[in-house]
């Protein structure tokens, strides 16, 4: 077993943030924080939304893949891809359905019942990455133990930066400029301003900022613009601290 295998095998207790209430996970890939440090930023940042809570876990699955053991399988789906995590969601839409469940499939086949994979890193967006892990069917193999509770730690700050922008700086027929959940910039054209909590607008499933969801899931997040970009793809910007967005002078 070479090194990095046997570090990343090692695993205490994992979190997830979430606003649902759970018991247990559904038979998704759903990701998790490896540490309290970046719990807390993932918490830190649903600070906003209602019902906001992270739940302390327990891993009970086989084994995990390393970073480099998830790069060499993707090769074999997406020869000419980078390895991300919409790899194991099909629900972002990036990649197509039936080559996430062939990706996630050679993983099992493999022995593997999760990966680890670099993500942002939730108190600093902008720079930077963190580890999180990917489980494949959480439903199975993972144990929650409780809500967490973060003890004597206070939500940060809002800098000039980090502040919500709203849906009063905005009109329908503004061009903004604004990134995708990949970090590409796109050039677009607001076609309509969705208040919170209007499900009916959001749609059932749509291309947002964050990736592929379920509006009846998202719509609490906050107002949201519905905008079209050069090439035609809409996009649902959810007005978060962290979305970038800004109009085009």
């Amino acid at each position: 077993m070479k090194l990095e295998d046997l570090f990343e095998s090692k695993l205490g207790n994992i979190y997830h943030a979430t606003t649902a209430k759970l018991t247990k996970f559904n038979a998704v890939p759903t990701w998790f924080s490896l540490n309290e440090k970046d719990a807390w930023g993932w918490y830190n940042n649903q600070s906003h939304v209602a019902g906001n809570k992270t739940y302390v876990c327990q891993y009970t699955g086989g084994k995990i893949a390393s970073i480099a053991q998830s790069k060499k399988i993707a090769k074999q789906v997406w020869p000419h891809d980078e390895y991300i995590y919409s790899m194991f969601d099909e629900r972002v839409g990036e990649f197509e359905k039936d080559d996430v469940k062939k990706f996630i499939a050679l993983l099992q086949k493999a022995g593997f019942d999760a990966s680890y994979i670099d993500d942002y890193d939730p108190n600093d967006f902008n720079s930077g990455s963190s580890k999180s892990l990917v489980v494949f069917d959480p439903s199975k193999h993972v144990k929650i133990v409780g809500e967490h509770t973060f003890k004597g730690q206070k939500l940060a700050p809002q800098s000039t930066e980090e502040k919500r922008h709203s849906l009063d700086e905005f009109k329908v027929g503004d061009e903004v400029e604004f990134e995708d959940d990949r970090v590409h910039s796109h050039i677009g054209k607001i076609l309509k301003l969705i208040p919170q909590g209007s499900v009916k607008d959001v749609g059932t499933l749509v291309q947002t900022n964050i990736g592929t969801v379920d509006g009846d899931e998202y719509h609490n997040f906050a107002d949201a613009l519905k905008v079209v970009d050069s090439d035609g793809k809409i996009y649902t910007l959810f007005l978060l601290k962290h979305t970038r967005i800004k109009k085009v002078s």
